[in-house]
């Protein structure tokens, strides 16, 4: 049986998501059907006539979206909203940013080599043995807010995460740091920006001198906490592809990582150029109930600020800002094989709250697919068989 909590609610997310698809991909060509076949043809994939969504690749796809508020409660973008404990997140280091209050970019990059390999370390042995030794490239690429799990061409595993998405995420951290703190909007107006330019393939800038004033600027509690969201941020992305590798949908993550030597300029551009078959998207979901889920058990094992979803629910809103701004899917690598973000969004926050109530991710089948999916609980879903 198909839930939906609050049909208006429902209604409202099946119309965005609606709304999203139609922007990336184009309307298809107006046919008259001959006269003697129907044009609607009964099925019994929605036996309880749910309302549904078309996703590219995929069909009709009836799924139940929690509307309801995770415990905690949720604000408007679907972030915890309980207050900040700012006692509990350690300092900034020393050197971290710079006199303006900006994180430093090589910072950014050796927080990221850090959150990696905790979240390495906090898989369960199995998983950990699959891609243990897997090298972490930066690919130098200003424009492609993207991040992904190779294979070399002699199946040898490895990931990659683009400068343009380090910078994006430590410039929307420093905002929502900010923000937090002044009740201000500087988060949305940057992403709103940044999405502007990336539709017009400018490089990703981020916040930019003064936009963060003084004294806020330097308060020990905004370096604190920005350090902290660029962390689940950057947590969440890499958890989502190291689970492509460690679940197995790559076919490459077997014990053996690739070498640096082997990690060349040559194999980055082909990965991040690689479309995958958009019927790959229901592993995407699976991706991002163990990557949430990989950031939440590292998380809560930290000393100096527990991880939330709050930054995988941070980057999400930064690809919702995209697909409301019609971003052709040919500009963003990512666009084209993940599912809209109006999925994704309530997808994270069941897959969180099943967490936090020690519901580990339950592997459903889905037909023609030889890997099983998680399913969080709430989102019983009908998938069809991919097309051959």
């Amino acid at each position: 049986m198909i839930l939906c909590l609050g049909a208006a609610g429902c209604q409202r997310i099946v119309d965005r998501i609606r709304d999203e698809t139609r922007d990336r991909d184009p309307p298809p060509a107006t046919q008259t059907p001959p006269t003697n076949t129907p044009t609607n043809t009964p099925t019994n994939n929605n036996p309880n006539n749910n309302p549904q969504i078309q996703i590219p690749g995929l069909g009709q796809l009836p799924i139940p979206f929690p509307i309801g508020n995770p415990p905690g409660g949720t604000n408007n973008n679907g972030s915890p909203n309980a207050p900040v404990d700012y006692a509990s997140i350690a300092p900034a280091p020393a050197g971290s940013y710079d006199n303006t209050g900006t994180m430093t970019q090589a910072f950014l990059r050796q927080e990221t080599f850090q959150v990696f390999s905790e979240l390495v370390q906090n898989l369960s042995a199995e998983d950990r043995a699959k891609i243990q030794g897997i090298p972490l490239r930066v690919a130098e690429s200003p424009r492609e807010v993207n991040a992904a799990a190779g294979c070399t061409r002699g199946r040898r595993a490895f990931m990659l995460i683009t400068s343009a998405l380090l910078t994006l995420s430590g410039a929307a951290a420093e905002a929502k740091a900010y923000d937090d703190l002044s009740g201000q909007r500087v988060q949305e107006q940057y992403y709103t920006n940044t999405a502007t330019n990336v539709r017009r393939q400018q490089p990703v800038q981020g916040l930019g001198p003064g936009v963060i004033p003084m004294p806020l600027a330097l308060d020990a509690r905004k370096l604190a906490r920005q350090r902290l969201l660029f962390d689940e941020q950057v947590g969440f992305v890499l958890g989502h592809e190291l689970a492509h590798h460690y679940r197995g949908h790559t076919g490459c993550a077997n014990g053996t990582p690739a070498s640096d030597q082997e990690v060349t300029p040559e194999e980055v551009v082909r990965v991040l150029s690689n479309t995958v078959p958009l019927f790959n998207q229901p592993l995407e979901l699976e991706s991002d109930t163990w990557g949430v889920t990989n950031v939440l058990d590292a998380g809560s094992r930290r000393q100096g600020g527990r991880w939330n979803e709050e930054g995988a629910l941070m980057s999400l809103d930064f690809f919702g800002h995209l697909t409301r701004l019609g971003v052709d899917t040919l500009l963003l690598g990512i666009m084209r094989t993940h599912p809209p973000p109006a999925l994704r969004i309530p997808w994270v926050q069941a897959a969180a709250n099943n967490w936090r109530n020690n519901i580990r991710p339950q592997a459903g089948t889905i037909p023609g697919l030889p890997i099983p999916i998680p399913l969080p609980q709430g989102f019983p879903i009908q998938l069809p068989a991919p097309p051959r």
